[in-house]
């Protein structure tokens, strides 16, 4: 009697099926929003470092146009002022000589979001334009 009746086995093979799936399905959605949120920041790093070095007047404080750039294309809280470092005459920038300004952001706004294994998420970019 219980042979035949098949009522159910498509809710257990989805339970079954789901433990696996939905953490798999979670977790790539989690990384794919680190590297967008690091590929933006690092964005946000090029530009400020730019217009730090043409001496805009857009960007008289380096770590607040930072902010701004990432907040207006990431979100609000990514980083704070603290987070972003501005070197107006650094004098290598990746191993190349010369006159650099440089911008280095740090993030730790994914340390909390992904599992264990995962938990250090400090995100660091960093950037140069000659000066």
């Amino acid at each position: 009697m219980f042979r035949r009746d098949r009522r159910g086995t498509t809710g257990i093979e989805f339970a079954i099926i789901g433990l696996f799936f939905f953490p798999m399905l979670f977790g790539a959605i989690e990384v794919g929003l680190l590297m967008w949120t690091r590929n933006t920041l690092q964005a946000a790093a090029e530009q400020t470092a730019r217009c730090v070095a043409l001496g805009s007047s857009q960007c008289s404080s380096g770590p607040a146009y930072a902010v701004s750039l990432a907040t207006n294309w990431i979100g609000a809280a990514v980083i704070t002022t603290s987070n972003v470092t501005v070197v107006k005459s650094a004098a290598s920038c990746n191993g190349q000589a010369g006159s650099f300004t440089t911008v280095a952001i740090t993030s730790t706004a994914w340390n909390h979001v992904l599992p264990p294994p995962f938990t250090s998420n400090t995100l660091n970019v960093k950037a140069c334009f000659p000066s």
